[in-house]
C-alpha cells in the first residue's frame, strides 16, 4: 500500500529565468518543501526493515500541482527523511532507498507538463515512524530553438 501525502509545508521556489521574454531558451526551477506523511515500520519483516512507496506531483508554494511549459522538461530530485520519531526501541533506522522523477505528458492545451516524485521510504521496527520527507526537485523546461 502506498504511502500517502496529506500535505506540504514550507514549499519555496527558485526560478533562474523569471523573465521567458528574454530569449533564454532554458528556465532552471528549483522547488524544495516537506512532504507530510505517516509512515510505521511493521512487525514481522524479514530483515526489520519495512519499506514503501510514496509518490507526489511536485508542488507549488500555495500546494497545488506545478505545471511546466516549454517543449522538453526533465528533472532530478533528492528526497530524504526529514522528521522522525522512535519510541521504546535501540534499533532504529529511517531512511529513501531511492528517488525518481517522471516528466508527464502534456496535460493541458498549453502544453504544460507535470513532474511526479517516487520515494522508495525505509523504517526499521515497528516503532518507527517517519512524520515528513523533505524534497528538493531540480526541473529544467528547455523552450524549442526556431
Amino acid at each position: 500500500m502506498a504511502i500517502q501525502v496529506v500535505g506540504f509545508d514550507n514549499v519555496q521556489l527558485v526560478d533562474f529565468n523569471p523573465n521567458p521574454a528574454s530569449g533564454t531558451p532554458n528556465d532552471l526551477f528549483l522547488i524544495t518543501g516537506v512532504a507530510k506523511i505517516q509512515f510505521s515500520g511493521t512487525a514481522g519483516t524479514p530483515d526489520g526493515w519495512t519499506r514503501d512507496t510514496c509518490s507526489f506531483d511536485v508542488p507549488t508554494p500555495d500546494g497545488q500541482t506545478f505545471l511546466f511549459s516549454g517543449g522538453d522538461v526533465s528533472a532530478s530530485a533528492l528526497v530524504v527523511p526529514a522528521t522522525v520519531q522512535n519510541v521504546g526501541s535501540e534499533d532504529i533506522g529511517f531512511g529513501v532507498d531511492s528517488v525518481s522523477t517522471v516528466v508527464s505528458e502534456p496535460v493541458n492545451m498549453q502544453k504544460q507538463r507535470k513532474v511526479t516524485l517516487t520515494a522508495r521510504v525505509v523504517v526499521r521496527d515497528p516503532q518507527g515512524i517517519i512524520w515528513r520527507l523533505a524534497f528538493q526537485a531540480n526541473v529544467l523546461a528547455r523552450i524549442p530553438v526556431r
